[in-house]
């Protein structure tokens, strides 16, 4: 018997801007699983969100907990699912993305596809975004939301409430949020794609594992095209995953080297880490992922710069002479292609370190940094990140305007506004720039310490916002000190900031 399943949103939902959508799933006559989102359909999309696996009695309580029945608004299941996933994007073109626990919850929505749905919900208000400062918002992070709102919609863009108009403070009660951490911020909210691509960067083993997996599962029928395939891998078990993947890598050693080398990068000591790279290109010295590998276990991209440079080499002959993974498939080349930009990027990393020892190091970063930034669509990467203060510490104005111009869409995001501020201090624009330094320090404060005094923190456990301002540090800091007066205007701004 096919599981019974129910969805419903909260009935104040679009009059309030934020309520509950609930989906659940009848495994049984008293087994039931069930994902709820708490959803800001006016601003800042799911807010929270939990997976829970209750039985009738517990299931019942917690929705009368939530709402009552007759105000409990009924949904398709693929309703609901649209709900969801346009509140998501609705909230991402405003720079915010789902709580982190959303895809524990979002478990629940497997097979259910919002494009079976007729249904339209309006987001926003009276055609704005419309944020409320919720009970457990300090001050400090309705700051940086209404900067990031302003930066991404312009002054007079969106309305606002805050705790201060309200009549008593805080949300109706109906509406129940959870506290936030110690040290709440929208850092880990905001910034979620240069996250994800800093991650496949220095730790790629999960994602590729992933893309193996949806072609091995798509040469096998499992799926329809790719994006199928790599959406079904997202949701399915490690174990499932992994015996794709084995199959995958059976009888050819090139690919047998590439999961060995996904294998060097999980391990915690250095030693661990080269002995298995080494191992890898013993397997197959034609492994482009095995050299990266083994660059990687070297104090610095700087003492690394051969093995990135084999890396480079090998990867270029397979551009010109077909993909060494066995065939040209469009994962497989993918597969090659994010080697490829990978191990430029690390290549121009080390040339940047290597500075002393190579006098045309600004030229050469740059000369690797275009090609990868040319190599593959929609830049996953975001070589651009690193594009930009590379080619303001050559001077190239131009060029880095044009750049910046064509990624408009992220004027909510930190490295955008950091770059731009540092291009329009060099035009001599001044008060244009302040405004985007500003912006940028709302969205993440920790990249004036980043550039100004990295070590400030070195005793505690890095800070999601401080690694993100360290690797800012490390792609644009040589642009920034080529810029006369750049870090002492920096200063400037961030010590104004800091005294309000």
């Amino acid at each position: 018997m096919a599981k019974k399943i129910e969805a419903f949103h909260s009935g104040e939902l679009f009059d309030i801007g934020q309520g509950y959508v609930v989906l659940a799933r009848h495994r049984s006559t008293d087994d039931i699983e069930a994902g709820v989102f708490l959803v800001d359909v006016y601003c800042l999309g799911i807010k929270d969100a939990f997976y829970t696996r209750v039985s009738n009695a517990e299931y019942e309580d917690m929705l009368e907990k939530m709402a009552s029945e007759e105000s409990r608004v009924r949904l398709a299941p693929e309703d609901a699912r649209k709900l969801i996933d346009d509140a998501i994007a609705y909230a991402k073109r405003l720079g915010f993305s789902p709580h982190r626990d959303y895809k524990k919850a979002a478990r629940v929505l497997g097979g259910i596809k919002a494009a079976d749905s007729d249904a339209s919900f309006v987001f926003g208000h009276e055609g704005k975004p419309f944020y409320v400062q919720g009970k457990h918002d300090t001050p400090e992070r309705a700051e940086r939301i209404m900067r990031l709102l302003e930066a991404r919609c312009g002054e007079d863009g969106f309305h606002y409430l805050l705790a201060d108009d309200l009549a008593d403070g805080r949300l109706p009660d109906s509406v129940e949020e959870e506290e936030p951490d110690d040290d709440p911020s929208i850092d880990d909210d905001i910034m979620e794609s240069e996250w994800i691509a800093v991650e496949a960067l220095v730790r790629p083993g999960n994602l590729e594992r992933k893309l193996i997996a949806a072609l091995q599962l798509l040469h096998e029928g499992g799926a329809n095209d790719p994006s199928e395939a790599f959406d079904i891998m997202l949701r399915k078990g490690e174990d499932e995953a992994k015996h794709l993947v084995e199959r995958w890598s059976a009888d050819s050693p090139v690919r047998t080297a590439k999961l060995l080398a996904f294998e060097s990068y999980e391990h915690e000591y250095r030693e661990t880490a080269r002995a298995t790279a080494n191992r890898a290109l013993k397997v197959s010295s034609d492994c482009v992922e095995a050299w990266i590998a083994l660059a990687l276990t070297f104090e610095s991209d700087a003492d690394a710069g051969d093995p990135f440079e084999k890396a480079v080499s090998l990867a270029e002959r397979g551009l010109k002479n077909g993909s060494p993974y066995g065939d040209e498939a469009l994962f497989d080349r993918q597969l090659h292609l994010r080697e490829y930009v990978r191990a430029k990027l690390h290549l121009a990393q080390a040339y940047k370190e290597r500075r002393t020892r190579d006098p045309a190091f600004a030229t050469t970063t740059l000369k690797h940094l275009d090609e990868a930034y040319a190599t593959l669509a929609d830049d996953p990467f975001r070589v651009r990140d690193w594009l930009v203060p590379a080619q303001l510490t050559l001077s190239r104005e131009d060029e880095a305007e044009r750049l910046l111009a064509e990624y408009q869409h992220e004027a909510g995001q930190e490295y955008w506004n950091a770059n731009r501020a540092l291009l329009l201090f060099r035009q001599g624009r001044r008060d244009a720039a302040g405004e985007a330094l500003r912006n940028a320090l709302a969205i993440n404060p920790a990249l004036a310490e980043a550039l100004l005094d990295p070590e400030s923190k070195s005793e505690n456990e890095p800070r999601p916002a401080l690694v993100r301002g360290l690797i800012y540090r490390m792609t644009a800091l040589d642009a920034w000190t080529a810029t006369d007066g750049a870090l002492d205007w920096l200063r400037k701004i961030a010590d104004r900031r800091w005294m309000g």
